[in-house]
């Protein structure tokens, strides 16, 4: 049946797998919060769209080291290098977009975006997974999202100022927790913010309404079976500005610092539970797959 050839392409492939002490940190949040913007400040430069709507089956992986290029894998096996001045914000464009690539129709499978000067700190995989931005999504992206959540070892859970926490986002919160990765909430374009002005005096400032924003948000994620996760406000914006300024007040007031210290913490404790963390999400992985596959078999017998 459909279903069920749709859920075999969906169980991992053997591939090389990634040295013991790097872990997969994935990007999670609907549409329009800011991910691609926080991708280009992890990774120093403004490669990735950040204003277009992305195809819901292209996966990026950033990472930090190497020489600065993008590597891309199709899902007929061809595969290409970009760098140099091939590597470009429209070569980016062509491949990651709704609008150039409609319905992915040039059969991109993958792409590997590697920097020597990423903030990405080493030995960390970022993973951005456009097919997890929302719970209304089609079978297809349901399964993706069953599909990678338990192979990815911390969540970077995004959400905008200009976007409150929705039904959707707590579903995909949900599905998060149940799968155990430790979680970074994310309070993203903060630079948006500004004082309330009445009469030349402040009625409210934007520091008063950003921890508004900040205990908003704890209390819509907030599991009582579960302990409280960071929340961390940041603007990507600013980051990406003052990227070589580390110095500024405008890098500063980005607070990507207090992120950037948060990931690398994370890593080092999960790198002492390396073994049976991944034990769990390889179990987690084969139950949700033989699970997908239950379903896909039930649906079929029922339709004869």
């Amino acid at each position: 049946s459909d279903a069920l050839d749709e859920i075999c392409q969906h169980i991992p492939e053997k591939r090389q797998a990634e040295p013991s002490d790097v872990l997969k940190i994935a990007l999670i949040g609907r549409p329009n919060v800011g991910k691609s913007t926080l991708i280009n400040a992890m990774m120093g430069e403004r490669l990735l769209p950040e204003e277009t709507r992305a195809t819901t089956n292209v996966t990026v992986l950033c990472r930090k080291g190497g020489i600065r290029a993008v590597d891309v894998g199709y899902e007929d096996g061809r595969s290409e290098r970009l760098s140099g001045d091939a590597l470009t914000p429209r070569r980016l464009e062509e491949l990651t977009t709704e609008r150039m690539n409609p319905g992915n129709e040039r059969g991109v499978a993958r792409i590997e975006w590697s920097g020597p000067g990423a903030a990405l700190p080493q030995g960390l995989v970022l993973v951005d997974t456009p097919g997890l931005d929302a719970c209304e999504l089609p079978r297809h992206s349901e399964l993706v999202l069953r599909r990678i959540l338990p192979t990815l070892d911390i969540v970077l859970y995004v959400s905008s100022i200009r976007s409150p926490f929705k039904a959707a986002d707590i579903e995909l919160v949900r599905t998060v927790l149940e799968a155990r990765q430790r979680m970074i909430l994310l309070l993203t374009q903060i630079d948006l913010e500004r004082d309330d002005i009445e009469g030349g005096r402040v009625v409210l400032s934007r520091a008063q309404k950003l921890a508004a924003y900040l205990q908003e948000l704890r209390r819509d994620a907030a599991r009582p079976d579960r302990p409280e996760y960071p929340v961390i406000p940041i603007s990507a914006k600013l980051a990406l500005r003052h990227f070589y300024d580390r110095d500024s007040a405008e890098w500063r007031a980005s607070n990507f610092e207090p992120l950037l210290r948060r990931m690398t913490c994370f890593r080092e404790r999960l790198l002492h539970n390396g073994i049976a963390l991944r034990a769990r999400r390889a179990a987690a992985l084969l139950r949700r797959t033989l699970e997908d596959l239950d379903s896909a078999l039930r649906d079929t017998d029922g339709g004869e």
